[in-house]
């Protein structure tokens, strides 16, 4: 628990990081938010976009970067693919920039960048209502499985039971394409968080409910610990 080092970066707006992932050569890839144009942010298209950083083992900012459009962009998780890149999940609100579409109010949005920060790839997944990317996770035979949650019943979903839904979906993680997608929850607010898939091929999503109905059997006061298992 000792401190080796300790380092600061951004700029002079609002900057906040969510996750990270160790890369082959021993540094950091890290993923957040940021509203700065300035110091460490080289370039904002508009509002928060996604913003990435790597560090080397030392803590020394190697690159940055920014992905979005003008409108609210964010990221919230990310993993290093079998192939040496990485995915990385949030959402947006955008329709231009890095965006190529948008389906309506917020979307889960992906992106693949190699290790030089270079966008390799972008897909948006959701509905015409408010869709959110929370986590992801690797799956088998190159494949990543997204957790979050929608609001939306229709173009990539199938159906709404109320309010927000917990969702998972399972991509390539190559190129995008959506492979399945389920929604799961009541007539309350279900939400999806993140996932690990497990040494028996079965995947387990963890978040929180405050249904009673639907899919879910009771509630016991409030918001009620979620998890889900898929096979």
């Amino acid at each position: 628990g000792n401190v080796e080092w300790r380092r600061y970066h951004g700029g002079s707006n609002n900057d906040r990081s969510y996750d990270v992932v160790q890369a082959d050569d021993g540094g950091f890839v890290i993923v957040g938010t940021t509203e700065s144009n300035d110091v460490d942010v080289s370039l904002n298209q508009g509002e928060y976009d996604i913003w990435v950083i790597k560090l080397n083992t030392e803590g020394t900012l190697l690159w940055s970067k920014t992905y979005g459009g003008s409108g609210i962009d964010g990221s919230n998780g990310v993993i290093k693919t079998q192939n040496g890149n990485y995915l990385i999940v949030g959402n947006t609100f955008s329709k231009n920039g890095d965006i190529s579409t948008n389906y309506g109010a917020s979307d889960v949005w992906v992106i693949s960048i190699n290790d030089q920060g270079d966008l390799l790839w972008e897909k948006t997944y959701g509905g015409s209502e408010f869709d959110l990317g929370s986590g992801i996770t690797e799956g088998p035979d190159n494949t990543a499985f997204v957790i979050g949650n929608s609001k939306s019943a229709d173009i990539d979903l199938k159906q709404n039971q109320g309010q927000n839904d917990a969702w998972v979906f399972q991509i390539n993680a190559l190129n995008g394409q959506l492979l399945w997608e389920h929604s799961f929850g009541g007539t309350g607010i279900d939400l999806g968080y993140n996932a690990i898939f497990s040494a028996s091929k079965s995947l387990f999503v963890v978040g929180e409910s405050t249904s009673s109905d639907g899919d879910i059997f009771s509630n016991r006061g409030d918001k009620d610990l979620l998890i889900a298992r898929f096979q």
